[in-house]
């Protein structure tokens, strides 16, 4: 990639990709690309000097608008013409900003990822940068490992430096956490998913919540122990695929007496309570200060 010494603040219009990044940029497959070229002109701008195909931001911007319109009932044919014709939009900043991140994944480069986070973090705080910035990214790597199974890596250099960041924000802020009585978040046994956790952790410690996170591997023997120990105003068990076992958890954290939410894709309709990360925030912290 020839942008591969562009930092997050980088000047996009000068970036260019090869055919498979600009797929997983748009969420499309690189065989709809090329037979986009192929049946209607509208296809990279530049060449490598191996002659690799090359697509500029223009390009990109083109494909987007093109991507739109038959979205919205044009045929292809006459989306390539009007994809052509059309004054290019200023660039959304969002939509800049989540390339920038993608783009600094694919290549690895950690202390861009870091600066690019960390900056999102200080303007916008953990919810924004998360819905707005990290989890679109993970939703188009997802995609992208749908239709490809080639960006495992890329995800988890994403998630840790998405950690490492959301740490040095909490540090920095010195956040001071009112109140006694923690929320207490457990990830179910056997789940190996724990993002949404880490990342509803940070929001209620933003909003001075104390909360206490205890992952998959302590097993349900020590958090029934923190449960016991740490009295919790509530506790949040996540789950993102259903685990044997999980069930008989939240009835017999119920029979001890604890308020118990249920979060996450793995729990019946029935019995999940939180379905959102700003719904959870706050009925949490609203349970978490009723007297």
């Amino acid at each position: 990639m020839t942008d591969a010494g562009a930092g997050p603040g980088a000047d996009l219009s000068r970036a260019v990709w090869p055919v498979g990044r600009v797929a997983a940029m748009l969420g499309i497959s690189a065989m709809t690309l090329r037979s986009w070229e192929r049946r209607y002109g509208i296809g990279p701008s530049q060449r490598s000097q191996g002659q690799h195909r090359r697509y500029t931001q223009a390009d990109v911007d083109r494909l987007r608008r093109m991507q739109l319109l038959i979205q919205q009932g044009t045929s292809p044919v006459d989306a390539a013409r009007l994809s052509r014709l059309q004054v290019p939009a200023p660039r959304d900043p969002a939509s800049a900003e989540l390339d920038t991140l993608l783009r600094e994944a694919e290549v690895l480069r950690l202390p861009a990822l870091d600066e690019l986070l960390d900056g999102s973090l200080a303007r916008s705080g953990v919810r924004r940068t998360w819905t707005d910035l990290v989890a679109p990214a993970f939703r188009q790597l997802g995609q992208r490992f749908q239709r490809d199974g080639d960006c495992t890596d890329i995800e988890v250099v994403l998630a840790r430096s998405f950690e490492g960041a959301v740490e040095r924000y909490l540090n920095d802020r010195r956040l001071r956490r009112n109140g006694v009585a923690p929320v207490l978040l457990a990830v179910c046994p056997n789940e190996r998913h724990t993002m949404p956790m880490t990342v509803l952790e940070a929001v209620l410690a933003e909003r001075a919540q104390p909360v206490v996170l205890i992952g998959p591997d302590a097993g349900e023997v020590a958090l029934m122990s923190a449960a016991q120990r740490t009295a919790p105003r509530v506790v949040v068990l996540w789950s993102l695929r259903r685990q044997a076992g999980q069930a008989a958890l939240r009835t017999r954290l119920l029979r001890q007496g604890f308020a118990v939410e249920s979060a996450g894709p793995g729990w019946p309709r029935s019995v999940r309570t939180l379905t959102d990360l700003e719904q959870a925030a706050e009925r949490l912290i609203t349970r978490a200060r009723r007297h």
